[in-house]
């Protein structure tokens, strides 16, 4: 029985001495052992593992393919091995050892991946490691304040993005459309406004570029028209008389100041009112410079019977007008009375939650005016008024009731026409989430 003991412990020694010679391996070897998904590293040399990743930085809801690779050994010979860890937390299996040399991964969340391909040929592993990254798009955001300017004025751009790794960075750049090739304004730096004056007229295409911390690069281009016009245009208004049709003579009009103020027969409409018929004559009056002038209109019938119109005006640098006094007869009726032309048009602008409310500014105050309105908790309502011919821009911000943070904007160029009527030429900016930019409408 002792002997038997004796025996059985010799035995174990023997074979735990064999082991460990089996074991024994040279420098040179590339190993890697694996113990509950855990990637242990063994030194080695691994330049035969030419294995490579399709990119080291892809957008989330995008995917790596991993493809195991070596210019060196022999394909017939070699088996593959895929895996991954996240954010250096525990080695996970993508696919175990087989002939299957390509895989395709598809993260789920945004961060650092670090990814293994092994490589089996004859009992030796090569390795070959991969750290990259997962991260959201970036969105670029960036406005500028007008896609019209004057020459010798100042245009001012705004940037802004999210997305991506963050910490962003933005470079402002612009160039003739003509031209090809772009010049930097401001290089890439955390400065989220930079003005520009053009100094000539013509078209130009301006960019603001954003870039994140990995160098993750987004864009955004303008359209910007720099005009030598500089032109002030008037405030326009129309006065309407009416000429019997037993007698329908025109008004005479005469202006004490012609370089004050111009006076135009514009239309004349047929008045087939049974009580009243007539001829209804509609004159536009344009100021053409500042100062004090008076308008008189005179009518003298068949009968030798008349009507004279007095207005004392004052037209201030800008073109605007003033009536400050008004007298005569009338057909025993009130004086007519000038009517600015003007037109309306109204935009409807949703509200993210009774927090917010939206929030306007304009470019120029002698081309448009504004009121605001509440139609329902939800929604703000602008109606808005055409003065004179030009261009403005609208800039709507959404704007937090409670600490004044800017959540959306929205920036508008309007043209209006002789006739007062309005087009949007550019509309920009960030709105609510899926939601088209809103447009202006005629009232």
């Amino acid at each position: 029985m002792k002997i038997q003991k004796i025996g059985v412990k010799l035995l174990t020694l023997l074979l735990t001495a064999v082991m460990l010679c089996s074991w024994s391996v040279p420098a040179s070897a590339a190993f890697t052992f694996f113990t509950n998904e855990e990637i242990v590293e063994e030194e080695g040399d691994h330049s035969c593992n030419t294995s490579y990743v399709s990119s080291y930085v892809i957008l989330i809801g995008e995917s790596f393919i991993l493809t195991g690779n070596s210019d060196e050994l022999d394909p017939a010979k070699c088996t593959y091995a895929f895996y991954v860890r996240y954010n250096r937390q525990k080695w996970k299996t993508i696919h175990g050892f087989s002939k299957l040399s390509e895989v395709e991964y598809t993260p789920d969340k945004t961060g650092s991946y670090e990814f293994c391909i092994k490589i089996k040929c004859q009992k030796k592993i090569y390795k070959r490691y991969y750290t990259c990254t997962v991260t959201r798009p970036i969105i670029n955001h960036s406005l500028v304040s007008t896609s019209y300017l004057q020459r010798g004025d100042a245009l001012e751009m705004n940037a802004l993005a999210s997305g991506g790794e963050g910490g962003f960075q933005f470079a402002y750049l612009m160039k003739r459309t003509e031209d090809t090739e772009w010049t930097t304004l401001s290089d890439y730096a955390a400065t989220p406004t930079l003005q520009w004056t053009p100094r000539d007229s013509g078209e130009y295409e301006l960019c603001i570029k954003a870039m994140d911390n990995l160098g993750t690069e987004k864009e955004k281009t303008f359209p910007l028209t720099v005009s030598s016009d500089g032109r002030q245009y008037p405030a326009e208004f129309t006065l309407t008389v009416k000429s019997p049709i037993a007698s329908p003579y025109l008004w005479d009009c005469q202006i004490s100041d012609e370089s004050i103020l111009k006076c135009e027969l514009e239309s004349k409409t047929y008045n087939d009112d049974m009580l009243d018929p007539c001829v209804l004559l509609k004159y536009r009056v344009t100021p053409l410079s500042a100062g004090a002038v008076d308008l008189t209109m005179s009518y003298l019938d068949c009968n030798g019977k008349s009507s004279e119109l007095h207005y004392h005006l004052v037209v201030d640098k800008t073109l605007n007008y003033r009536v400050t006094g008004q007298e005569g007869s009338y057909f025993e009726e009130e004086l007519p009375q000038p009517q600015q032309i003007r037109k309306t048009f109204r935009l409807n602008l949703k509200r993210p939650d009774e927090n917010h409310t939206w929030i306007c500014e304009l470019g120029n105050s002698q081309i448009i005016e504004y009121r605001r309105s509440i139609s329902a908790l939800t929604e703000d309502v602008y109606l808005l008024q055409t003065i004179r011919r030009g261009y403005t821009t609208l800039t709507f911000s959404c704007t937090s009731t409670k600490d004044a943070s800017v959540k959306y904007k929205l920036i508008y160029t309007i043209a209006v026409d002789d006739d007062r009527n309005a087009s949007v030429l550019t509309a920009d900016g960030y709105y609510l989430s899926d939601e088209e930019l809103p447009m202006p409408y005629s009232s």
